[in-house]
């Protein structure tokens, strides 16, 4: 929940180039937030895990359902694929989505059978992100 809540005020300013760190003067929510494709796959992974789903299948409908929400040119590619393959991906998408990974499987006691199972839907190359 909180990577969403995060996302999602940080959206109004994603883009803007005046920067701060006085968090005083940041609005939790403007009338610009918006959630964002990193909000749509972390719960996408999250229901995943919980519903026992199929990871791949369940992050290409979750990102076909919200075609705006913000992804991508390599990873819209690979959600209008009927056969999604991974594709070499050089984001760090997989990486952000574990933190609701890490919280769900404390949750449920899944242990780390399957810890990796996004990264490998679509990175071929998982050294360059540990």
């Amino acid at each position: 929940m909180s990577t969403a809540v995060g996302d999602i005020a940080g959206s109004a300013y994603e883009g803007r180039t005046h920067r701060t760190k006085d968090y005083d003067k940041v609005k939790l929510f403007s009338s610009r937030a918006h959630f964002t494709d990193d909000t749509v796959l972390t719960f996408a992974c999250a229901e995943a895990f919980i519903d026992k789903l199929d990871m791949t299948m369940n992050l290409w409908k979750c990102a076909n359902e919200h075609r705006d929400a913000g992804f991508g040119s390599s990873f819209k590619k690979w959600f209008a694929s009927h056969h999604p393959q991974p594709y070499r991906s050089l984001g760090n998408g997989s990486v952000m989505y574990t933190e609701q990974r890490e919280s769900t499987s404390k949750a449920i006691r899944r242990g780390a059978e399957g810890d990796r199972t996004q990264e490998h839907i679509v990175h071929h190359d998982l050294q360059r992100h540990q």
